[in-house]
């Protein structure tokens, strides 16, 4: 919030050149983000689209904020402006498919992602809940398999992907590696600088700790 205020204050005393305007306003956005400050978020996302225009965080950010301020209609739209060129917006936008009950959109989309990306083992998480929404659930218990399978380098993985495996290992009542991805994750907490978060990035934001159901 420190920072929050300390950008505000230099904008309005005209210490930020005209050329890093857009840049700053996107930092107070994303830091009212971490304070679950959406609405006041969106807003400075809007001064940044004025300064920048809509660049692909720009546009994945306003959806993430918009999602959770309610407004799904407003967030697909900036989810399907911004997968054209990112793989991440692609996953978000599968993620709110999926959370509506669209699940044939949701599983069309999360495939797109996993086409770009095919090392993004969340992805293959979020597929399997896909299909299991759908009925297919041989389908949905081979790909979890396939998502938490082979080495899991844990300390190599980031809180996204650790999110959506644990909770893809408590689908498979695989006890052992949910309590393995439990520790990893717990260890970085206990190691991350102390702080008082009033909210959260859902999406693909590194986030210790958080509900993957939540993420996206």
């Amino acid at each position: 919030r420190c920072r929050m205020l300390e950008r505000m204050q230099a904008i309005r005393e005209d210490q930020v050149p005209r050329a890093d305007l857009g840049h700053a306003f996107e930092q107070i956005a994303q830091d009212c983000g971490e304070l679950g400050e959406y609405e006041k978020g969106l807003h400075f996302i809007r001064l940044a689209v004025q300064e920048q225009g809509d660049t692909l965080n720009l546009l994945n950010m306003g959806g993430i904020y918009r999602e959770k301020v309610g407004d799904t209609d407003g967030a697909q739209a900036s989810y399907e402006r911004a997968a054209s060129g990112w793989t991440a917006s692609r996953f978000n936008l599968a993620r709110l498919h999926y959370n509506a009950g669209r699940h044939a959109e949701a599983l069309q989309a999360v495939d797109a992602a996993i086409a770009e990306r095919e090392d993004r083992r969340a992805y293959r998480c979020l597929r399997g809940d896909i299909l299991a929404a759908l009925g297919r659930d041989n389908e949905a218990r081979l790909v979890r398999q396939d998502a938490i399978g082979g080495h899991l380098a844990l300390a190599e993985l980031d809180d996204f992907e650790l999110g959506w495996l644990e909770s893809t290992a408590a689908k498979l009542k695989q006890e052992e590696t949910r309590n393995n991805i439990r520790a990893e994750r717990q260890r970085r907490t206990q190691q991350a600088r102390p702080v008082t978060r009033q909210g959260e990035l859902p999406v693909f934001v590194g986030q210790a700790l958080r509900d993957p159901a939540e993420e996206v």
